[in-house]
């Protein structure tokens, strides 16, 4: 998410190890090539992020974490324990492009998400 704008600009569906943050790592550096990573003192950032490029710190991620929650709130399937629906990575994947669409008015079908290409 753009720190500035509050701008989805991509998402990862797996687990919080390296083996999933760096391909959405990769996309962000290869898309975007942000100057300033900003996120929480999660130690992958820290091992996967370049030296002096990464602030981990609660304050700047507040508008991530308010993001997240929403999420968790709106969709059943994102909920830490849930009965509801099915969590499988394409339905979750699935869930998250709806959520894109929604918050970037309609644009959503313009991201190219990396999860359909393999």
């Amino acid at each position: 998410m753009n720190a500035e704008d509050g701008q989805l600009l991509d998402w990862q569906v797996g687990g919080r190890g390296a083996k999933d943050f760096q391909p959405l790592f990769s996309r962000l550096e290869a898309r975007y090539r942000p100057g300033l990573y900003c996120s929480d003192a999660y130690r992958v950032y820290g091992k996967c992020v370049p030296a002096g490029r990464l602030a981990q710190s609660k304050a700047v991620t507040t508008r991530s974490e308010s993001d997240n929650a929403n999420c968790r709130h709106y969709f059943g399937r994102l909920r830490r324990r849930t009965r509801i629906v099915s969590r499988s990575a394409d339905m979750v994947d699935l869930t998250l492009r709806l959520h894109a669409w929604r918050k970037l008015d309609g644009l959503g079908s313009r991201l190219s998400h990396a999860y359909n290409s393999g």
